[in-house]
């Protein structure tokens, strides 16, 4: 099957999965089919993360829109833009960096998402010494802040909540996946070529229509670039500038070494307008 086709069928009448206020922001955003190559076939029978409705195999029923069902645009503080969704059966979740075969932090946690909830504690308990991986690895770092209830019993999917409720919209630039390879491939650009008029849409929607728009808080290299090419410059004739500027925080991506360095929530609380999150 054609990934082309394939595409346009499973994401027919995607806008009835998102409310009135995303359908409005969003207006007339159209994904871009054309930038999928008709060279591109996939598996029979074809295998999409995550799934368009609620699917099986997760612990947190994944859907491609899941992250805009927690909250309204005018509600959106802080942005958060990863790239691709995990590429095995489940874990995608609709929320970059959320893995939905999981509940507990102890075992299996991405390396990536152990980075993000490291620096998310250090922010809450003002406490920098724990970001350091390497005086403080992962269960050492669990047992540390073991004794502090609301943290032992915070579950991932209710961190991730919990943060949706403060305006904490995770997103990721392509929404969704079909083929994954270490370093890339051409159907992981094909999607993020897809999905690039809705992150426009979406990126210039909240800066434009939104009386206090987002900060955007870019994780690594890509982020950064696709921040740039949509919000900033006119290479592309599809793109348009926001008219709003927009406050950024920049930092490395979370597997990155350097990544805790210093805390980028921190960095997003120290711009953001009014009551500060509390990662």
């Amino acid at each position: 099957m054609l990934l082309r086709d394939y595409m346009i069928a499973e994401l027919a009448g995607w806008e009835q999965d998102l409310t009135r206020g995303w359908r409005a922001l969003l207006g007339d955003v159209a994904f871009d089919f054309g930038a999928i190559a008709l060279d591109l076939n996939i598996g029979d029978p074809p295998y999409l993360t995550p799934p368009r409705r609620p699917g099986r195999g997760a612990l947190h029923g994944g859907s491609i829109f899941r992250a805009f069902s927690a909250m309204e645009p005018e509600s959106v503080r802080v942005l958060v833009i990863g790239q691709d969704p995990y590429p095995l059966s489940g874990r995608a979740t609709g929320r970059a960096f959320e893995d939905g075969l999981f509940s507990s932090w102890e075992r299996g946690v991405a390396n990536s998402l152990k980075a993000l909830r490291r620096a998310a504690v250090a922010s809450r308990l003002e406490r920098s010494d724990l970001l350091s991986a390497k005086t403080l690895p992962w269960r050492s770092f669990l047992r540390e802040t073991s004794d502090i209830d609301e943290l032992r019993f915070e579950s991932m999917s209710e961190w991730f909540d919990r943060l949706a409720g403060q305006g904490v919209l995770f997103v990721n630039a392509a929404m969704t996946l079909t083929h994954y390879r270490y370093g890339g491939c051409r159907e992981q650009r094909a999607h993020l070529d897809m999905w690039r008029p809705f992150m426009g849409g979406l990126m210039r929607g909240l800066a434009d229509r939104i009386a206090t728009p987002p900060v955007h808080l870019l994780l690594g290299g890509f982020a950064q670039d696709l921040q740039h090419r949509i919000m900033v410059t006119e290479r592309d004739p599809q793109v348009r500038p926001a008219s709003t500027p927009v406050r950024t925080v920049e930092h490395w991506h979370p597997l990155y070494h350097r990544f805790l360095e210093s805390n980028p929530f921190d960095e997003v609380n120290r711009v953001l307008t009014g009551t500060p999150i509390n990662w």
